[in-house]
């Protein structure tokens, strides 16, 4: 069993990224996401400029992201496939754009999955709350029937899939993913402060 961290991959020169129009931002505070999505149930978007410059080869992909946030953006192909399997683990709210049917998943589903004993984590101190994890330690009980979640501790800021999310990527040849390594049942965490040229990823299609 593994746990990724799903990111949208390699730059907007690659793909074409998203940004919110008319100044809208997405709300900083965890707190405040539910009343935000239930007001703004659709979300109008364009692309950001430097996907759509002179001679610009960025594509449409089936992973995407909107304004650098957190939240996934899938194809309306992707979400086609994996949202049966993601029914009560969040809202989707649909993403105007004139070229393609995008939607972004507003993740509910916060696991308390971390084993915070055996991971590495750094904590504010006036309130000893997360403030970053360097190194991940999962209960294996907790995560492995999991599809998609996120962290009570870090709510938002993480969006954590299983290897068997990942092989429904492959299967279905989705493009724009990728997929960092956090977590194995058989080799434990990654190590901490690796550089990013060092961290274990999976980019696009190569490796799958």
């Amino acid at each position: 069993m593994i746990v990724y961290d799903m990111q949208p991959e390699g730059s907007e020169e690659k793909w074409i990224w998203f940004s919110t129009k008319n100044g809208m931002t997405f709300p900083m505070d965890s707190k405040k996401e539910d009343e935000f999505f239930v007001n703004f149930p659709k979300v109008a978007v364009k692309r950001r400029s430097t996907s759509k410059g002179m001679g610009s080869k960025a594509k449409l992909a089936d992973f995407s992201n909107v304004n650098y946030n957190g939240y996934p953006v899938f194809s309306q192909r992707a979400k086609d496939i994996i949202s049966p399997l993601l029914s009560g683990l969040g809202r989707w709210i649909e993403l105007e754009y004139d070229e393609a049917t995008y939607w972004l998943f507003y993740i509910t589903n916060v696991v308390d999955a971390l084993d915070e004993e055996k991971s590495t984590i750094t904590r504010f101190k006036s309130s000893q709350k997360v403030m970053s994890i360097e190194s991940f330690v999962f209960k294996p009980d907790v995560v492995k029937d999991q599809w998609l979640f996120t962290l009570p501790q870090r709510p938002g800021s993480n969006r954590l899939v299983t290897d068997r999310f990942v092989e429904l990527v492959r299967e279905h040849r989705l493009t724009g993913f990728l997929f960092e390594k956090l977590w194995s049942s058989e080799e434990g965490p990654v190590p901490a402060g690796l550089k990013d040229w060092l961290k274990p990823r999976i980019t696009g299609l190569e490796g799958l």
